[in-house]
This record gives C-alpha cells, sequence and structure tokens, in this order.
C-alpha cells in the first residue's frame, strides 16, 4: 500500500486535474480540531471563521456498512460487546444499513443535544460525482454487497456559528438516554484498578522486563503481554531442529540470533515469552539483553513475512531491550471493556431512505 490507504481505495481515479478539482472539490478547511468544551467528550471539531446559518460546514462521505460487522462477540446468541467503531457511525433501529463516516473532521462533532447544537447531518444537495442518488432506491443487501463509495452528507450550520465554537449537533433521543444511563450505572470492572495501558506499562518499565518464570510470582496485568519487534526474513537462524512429540506431532524448533535493524520503517511485533534477561553493554551503556521464544498468532493479518507455520517454534537470542515492548492482548485493551459506552449516532427519519428500511 504504497500510496495509502485512501488513494488505494480510489484506484487509479485518486488523482484529479486542477481543473476537476476547481468545478468538483470541496473545502475541507472549515473547522479545526481542540480538546471539547464537553465533559468526557474528548476532543471536538472547532469553526475557524465565522459559518452564517444555513451553510455547509463541512462535507461528509460516508461509507454503508452491514451493522452485524460492528459486533465483537456474542454469548448464546446476545451481543456482549461492540466495536469502538460504533460510536462514530450513524444509523437507525429500523435499517441494517450503519454509514459510516471517512473524513477526517466528521469524527470530532460531538453532541450538543437539542439545546446547544448549532449544526445538522444532512444528504447534500450538491451535484457532485462524489454523490449517487441512485443508491436511495438500492436494497441494503444490494449496498453492503456491492457499494463502498458514493454517498455523500454533509454539516449544515443551523444557526450562525462564531469563529472558535465549537460544531455540535443532536445524536438523538435514543443516545442520549443510553448515554446518561450509562453515565448512571458505570461500575468499574474487578481488576481494573491495576489496569495501564501497554504503552505508558513500557515507559514506566524503561528496559526491564520479567521473565516467564518471574511472572508467575509477580504477573503482569492480565490484558498484556510482551512482546518483540523483528523482521523474520532478516533474522540469523543458527540451528534448526525437527522435533516430534505426542501434544504437538512432528514440527520445526528454530534459533535464531537476533540481527535487526530497528531503524526501519516497519516491522512485526509478536506476543513472546521471556526465558532470560542479561545484562550487557551498548555504547558504553548498561542495558538488557532477552532471550525469548514467539508465541503462536492465529489471525489472518500480518503481513506474510511476519508469518510462519504456528506448529513450529521460534526461538530468539540476544534480543535488545529497545525490541521489547509491552502489548495489549487481542480484545483486552481499555477499548473493549464490556462496560465501556457503545450505541451508534442517531440518523434521523427523514434522513433514511425508504428502500433502506427493514421489511418485517
Amino acid at each position: 500500500h504504497r500510496v495509502g490507504t485512501a488513494r488505494h481505495s480510489l484506484g487509479r481515479d485518486s488523482i484529479k486535474t486542477q481543473g476537476w478539482l476547481n468545478e468538483n472539490g470541496i473545502c475541507l478547511d472549515t473547522v479545526y480540531v481542540k480538546e471539547s468544551t464537553l465533559p468526557q467528550a474528548g476532543r471536538g471539531a472547532f469553526a475557524k471563521e465565522h459559518i452564517p446559518r444555513g451553510s455547509v460546514i463541512v462535507p461528509v462521505p460516508v461509507m454503508p456498512v452491514n451493522r452485524t460487522n460492528l459486533i465483537v462477540r456474542k454469548h448464546k446468541g446476545k451481543t456482549t460487546s461492540l466495536q469502538l467503531l460504533t460510536n462514530y457511525v450513524y444509523g437507525h433501529p429500523e435499517s441494517e444499513i450503519v454509514l459510516l463516516p471517512y473524513s477526517s473532521e466528521a469524527v470530532y462533532v460531538n453532541h450538543g443535544g437539542k439545546v446547544r447544537a448549532n449544526a445538522k447531518l444532512s444528504w447534500t444537495t450538491s451535484s457532485t460525482p462524489i454523490h449517487k442518488d441512485e443508491l436511495f432506491g438500492m436494497k441494503p443487501h444490494e449496498i453492503i454487497e456491492g457499494v463502498k463509495l458514493g454517498l455523500l452528507m454533509e454539516f449544515i450550520a443551523t444557526r450562525d456559528i462564531s469563529p472558535d465554537e465549537e460544531i455540535l449537533i443532536d445524536y438523538g433521543d435514543e443516545w442520549d438516554w443510553a448515554w446518561t444511563n450509562h453515565v448512571k450505572d458505570w461500575k468499574p470492572i474487578q481488576g481494573s484498578s491495576s489496569y495501564v495501558q501497554s504503552n505508558i506499562l513500557t515507559k514506566e518499565l524503561n528496559g526491564y522486563y520479567k521473565t516467564k518464570d518471574e511472572q508467575k510470582e509477580e504477573p503482569y496485568h492480565s490484558s498484556v503481554s510482551t512482546a518483540v519487534k523483528f523482521w523474520l526474513k532478516d533474522l540469523d537462524f543458527y540451528d534448526v531442529i525437527i522435533s516430534n512429540d505426542e501434544e504437538r506431532g512432528e514440527h520445526t524448533v528454530y534459533h535464531a540470533n537476533w540481527t535487526q535493524d530497528l531503524d526501519k520503517d516497519s516491522y512485526c511485533i509478536r506476543q513472546c515469552e521471556i526465558l532470560h534477561r542479561s545484562l550487557t553493554t551498548t555504547d558504553g551503556n548498561a542495558t538488557y539483553a532477552y532471550d525469548v521464544k514467539i508465541l503462536p498468532y492465529r489471525g489472518k493479518i500480518l503481513p506474510s513475512a511476519c508469518v510462519w507455520d504456528e506448529d513450529d517454534t521460534i526461538y530468539i537470542d540476544k534480543v535488545p531491550s529497545e525490541a521489547i515492548s509491552m502489548i495489549e492482548k487481542s480484545y483486552e485493551s481499555d477499548q473493549h471493556l464490556l462496560n465501556a459506552f457503545r450505541h451508534e449516532i442517531g440518523l434521523p427519519d427523514d434522513l433514511l431512505p425508504a428502500a433502506w428500511r427493514r421489511t418485517y
């Protein structure tokens, strides 16, 4: 993906002439992002200049997504966890389609309720090739299976907005009710008092990591694991053994010395067990080196240079402390907490095309 994800998805049609941009381009330079004025909202979008009532504040290109794709876990047929993405999509309870905004400005527009909202969501009325009205007549399954681009919404100012004023819309009564009850009923989950984000923990440990045996006596939080950065093709394998045991059958055990360049732009990062820690010297400074065992990975999203037969085992010796870090285990970061708030932004009735409604 040398051209980046946005250009990659558009393909050869991603580069436009200046003339095309003059005729069809839409300005995105009307808002900026900083800390929201709302408590617990994170960052928000603010007006760079005076925006008159009825004006387009910023375009909001959206991608149709099947709402079932937002589900992370199910237990006995019941949804127990939703993707963090849920908080950013526009959805209607009578449609299986949710709309994912993919302009950076849109995701920072927060909920102001009916009182504080100074903007609203609307389908574009401009004649632009970015938007295709014919999609409104298609059935949900046709859109989900075949449409990725071609829908454009806009934030419209519902009153005059002053420079440096935060842009707010109304997420809807259902969202408002869900948030109010979440705040009222929220309680920390068991073990949360000892939770720490992996990147913060990595800084606190400052290159000193516990071995597997040490963690038996004093384990890290159950949500994190030690991990190693490396590039498979650059490893210096000095020993290869064909092993056979009752539990795993025949498999290959690889031993490699650390021979990596940490200044590379990309690398694999995999969970590992630290088998041994030794004190060493680098450029006259005392530091640590580690012997590690790479743990299996059953996913399908790693680049091919990071993947091998998971029945095999790889050991890497003398790994410098800079190549070791803490990472969250799968589905264990704070965004996956079962008591985290998850609710789609309400799509008003008048913005849901009739053909997209469920038929019961």
